[in-house]
């Protein structure tokens, strides 16, 4: 991670700090690199400054920079300053962001950060699949470097924003057995399905996949068991909507039609399609496709 290659920041390398006690005439400076890392937006300028998001402004890379002084014993004599520099995932820069919003007290400021994390965003959700990705990584192994709901819930966001996302629905259904994060995860997968809602090979391949991936996963077998019912029932409302707009209101609030052919009033009316309604005499067997204009001529009513 971080701009190895960045003539501008890879002298940071995987991270580098210093320590400086309080006050110091030559204190020791981080090196040249981390000065000339820029906030990744103006709207960002409110962070916290012990707790900033910074980027490098010619590779693109995140830092998250970290200024604390330990306090209690260690600090009894004297304050000492540490300062901490280090390459962030598009994952933490979300979350860090996030955190920093939801932890400041001025509601301005807060307003602020969040109207510079959707500045960002807007530039994540290129990354988005890399973001989802990340995002799986961390939940499935429990890091603990932030909250796994966080993960899962930022997982939830980027997902609509994967181009093709039924590559990664497999190991997202398997993050259903972490109990800590199920609701999350599973309001997530939902909302993914929305776009093959009415598609129900679509859906069925998918599910296949998911299953197959996460063989004997009772959480997985019964999220895959309740979207093919619920697929059903879609698919089934969907062919009773398309019948009723199709069906020709001719013979409605008990209007009776005669047959042209022997007469009779048991004559029924099949499928409608633009202008022409199937209409069939039940008696004689007569069958006739007529257009709107013909209905009361060829079937008079009784």
């Amino acid at each position: 991670m971080g701009g190895s290659t960045c003539p501008m920041c890879s002298s940071i390398g995987g991270g580098c700090g210093v320590e400086n006690e309080w006050g110091s005439e030559k204190p020791d400076k981080m090196p040249s690199a981390f000065y000339k890392l820029r906030l990744p937006n103006e709207k960002l300028k409110s962070q916290d400054p012990d707790e900033t998001l910074l980027q490098c402004p010619q590779c693109g890379v995140y830092y998250l920079y970290h200024r604390w002084s330990p306090g209690g014993s260690e600090d009894a004599m004297k304050t000492v300053v540490h300062e901490l520099v280090k390459p962030a995932s598009v994952l933490e820069a979300v979350a860090h962001v996030q955190w920093l919003a939801e932890k400041e007290k001025n509601p301005a400021v807060a307003q602020e950060l969040r109207e510079g994390l959707e500045l960002e965003t807007r530039s994540f959700k290129v990354k988005a699949e890399t973001i989802v990705r990340e995002a799986i990584e961390h939940v499935s192994e429990k890091r603990s470097s932030f909250c796994l709901e966080r993960a899962a819930r930022i997982l939830g966001e980027f997902l609509p924003n994967v181009r093709d996302p039924r590559q990664l629905l497999g190991r997202i259904a398997g993050l259903l057995e972490i109990a800590a994060v199920k609701e999350t995860v599973l309001s997530a997968l939902l909302k993914s399905f929305d776009r093959w809602a009415g598609n129900v090979e679509a859906v069925n391949a998918i599910l296949d996949d998911i299953q197959k991936q996460n063989p004997g996963s009772a959480e997985v077998a019964q999220f895959v068991e309740t979207m093919r019912k619920a697929n059903k029932t879609i698919m089934d409302e969907a062919y009773r909507k398309m019948i009723r707009n199709l069906t020709s209101s001719y013979l409605t609030d008990g209007t009776v039609a005669r047959c042209p052919q022997c007469r009779s009033t048991n004559v029924s009316q099949g499928m409608a399609a633009y202008e022409f309604t199937e209409m069939k005499c039940d008696d004689c067997g007569n069958h006739d496709v007529a257009d709107d204009y013909q209905l009361e001529d060829w079937y008079p009513k009784a």
